[in-house]
């Protein structure tokens, strides 16, 4: 797949690994995410609403980048905390399949007004 204008394309995962630049990164997204999970369970918010500005402002990210890193990021967490109330017999799947199932399919009429709102999106 050809890179759009003003990226560069990855031709494999190694070169990531060797990039400084990216090196440099990783320290810093870990102990953001650490404090993104220490900050959202102190002020009993969701992560996004602290990852996206931090992911913006310390790592770097244009607005998209940090919407969907942070998207990607709630749903590992959203899986691990799934699993372990589900282990300790607290999930109850049918309830909370009414109120995500309708929240996902609300998303694709929401993308269009987050991409007017962010100047950077491509």
């Amino acid at each position: 797949m050809p890179a759009r204008p003003g990226r560069r394309a990855s031709s494999a995962r190694g070169s990531r690994s060797r990039n400084p630049a990216y090196t440099k990164r990783v320290p810093r997204l870990l102990a953001l995410g650490l404090a993104v999970g220490v900050f959202s369970a102190l002020f009993g918010v969701g992560g996004g609403i602290i990852a996206v500005p931090l992911l913006i402002l310390v790592a770097g990210f244009r607005e998209r980048q940090a919407m969907a890193t942070s998207l990607a990021a709630i749903g590992v967490t959203a899986l691990a905390g799934t699993i372990a109330y589900g282990a300790l017999g607290h999930l109850d799947f049918a309830r909370g399949a009414l109120v995500g199932l309708p929240a996902a399919a609300g998303r694709p009429t929401s993308a269009p007004r987050a991409k007017s709102r962010c100047p950077s999106a491509p």
